[in-house]
């Protein structure tokens, strides 16, 4: 999403890109092409497909030796083929390793590069491990520290989602941000729903048991992974449930924890698992709910950042009811654009969630505020524009 949103705005401004990714698509865990492949997709755009083994989970040894593989393969062809150097580059992170191997190729010829970091690889690696035993996994884990450390020496300017971030990657680097670094949003082009498509969409709804004449409802529209903690929502969605209060729990997406999610749920018939949904029944399901579930752990990768889940959010008018402290809470607190429900707030999610369901004023005033913020601060127009214009810059220095 980040590269090609990117392209685009690239592009639109009249630059020619040239796009390096991997032949195996995450998202879909599926190929792109069995071997390496350069697609002219016009005079403007091509695309480079890098091969690697690919993987079935998004943690495991499976995706850590793809990785490796997949920076063998660039750091072959980058020294096999002659590739036109490039004004200026921009590199996702992570990977951690082909982020190092493109990065040393592009300083040793005095390019530009920005490196953009999306996750905090190596350290995410150390987090689930007892207290007493990470000084050894991270001994374990010593290679990808080396190349890590790499990277960020080699780039000549850093971005990332919030500052949050951009502070980690300093300490991290153990270099002063300076002003080519850069805070660009995780956010995407917005389309308008049509609205044969949106009648569609509440047709399917109402089918699974989801009305669009009724406005009692919170949603959650994502992966299911290990990063969330549903427990407070299942405990919620209890109470509510046993107190008779007319509210339903839309819980929308897959993933591998999606089978303890389910099972957690079991039992209560106000939280429905419809499965992956697409744009139109994303915004056919924000128009009749309160606001957006976003529940996370409280662990620094996402403490310091603003997800795109939130984004999301905001982006279809929904306040957000999030467990996490730290960069999220902050924003909420000062924009009054949801509740941050934990130990430092002291707010639990019940409490929260009831407020905006016996509120209907409070709620209105939420959700203008929030659409409100993501226009002036998040969207696709401000944040890309804004990167290219950065990259033009460190072009003309």
């Amino acid at each position: 999403m980040r590269a090609m949103n990117l392209t685009d705005a690239l592009i639109a401004r009249g630059h020619e890109v040239v796009l390096w990714s991997s032949a195996f698509y995450h998202q879909e865990k599926r190929y792109r092409s069995l071997a390496f492949q350069s697609i002219k997709v016009n005079d403007k755009l091509t695309i480079n497909l890098i091969p690697s083994p690919g993987y079935k989970k998004n943690i495991g040894l499976g995706r850590l030796y793809d990785h490796a593989i997949l920076a063998r393969n660039l750091s072959k062809l980058l020294t096999s083929e002659v590739y036109a150097t490039p004004d200026v580059a921009f590199v996702g992170y992570p990977p951690i390793e082909s982020a190092a191997v493109m990065l040393r190729w592009l300083k040793k010829r005095s390019v530009p590069s920005m490196l953009d970091v999306k996750d905090q690889w190596p350290g995410l690696f150390i987090e689930p491990f007892p207290q007493l035993l990470k000084p050894l996994a991270k001994i374990a884990f010593s290679p990808y520290y080396y190349f890590a450390h790499r990277a960020f020496k080699d780039a000549s300017a850093f971005s990332s989602m919030s500052p949050g971030y951009l502070n980690w990657m300093s300490a991290f680097s153990g270099r002063p941000l300076h002003s080519q670094d850069i805070v660009v949003p995780l956010t995407a082009p917005r389309f308008p729903v049509s609205g044969i498509l949106l009648a569609d969409a509440q047709a399917w709804w109402k089918d699974r048991g989801v009305s669009s004449s009724t406005k009692r409802r919170f949603c959650f529209v994502g992966s299911f992974m290990s990063v969330f903690d549903f427990s407070g929502i299942r405990h919620t969605a209890e109470r509510f449930q046993n107190e008779g209060i007319d509210c339903q729990f839309i819980i929308c997406g897959d993933g591998g924890s999606a089978d303890e999610i389910r099972s957690m749920m079991r039992g209560l018939s106000n939280v429905i698992f419809p499965g992956w949904i697409d744009e139109p029944k994303k915004a056919a399901l924000a128009l009749c709910s309160v606001g957006a579930l976003i529940p996370y752990k409280n662990i620094e990768n996402f403490t310091l950042n603003t997800p795109n889940k939130v984004l999301d959010a905001f982006a279809h008018g929904l306040p957000v009811i999030t467990t996490l402290s730290g960069e999220l809470q902050s924003l909420i607190e000062s924009e009054k654009v949801g509740f941050s429900c934990n130990q430092s707030t002291g707010r639990d999610l019940y409490c929260a969630m009831k407020f905006l369901l016996d509120n209907g004023d409070a709620q209105l005033l939420m959700s203008r505020r929030a659409l409100a913020l993501f226009e002036r601060r998040f969207s696709f127009k401000k944040a890309y524009g804004e990167l290219v214009l950065a990259l033009e810059r460190m072009v003309e220095l």
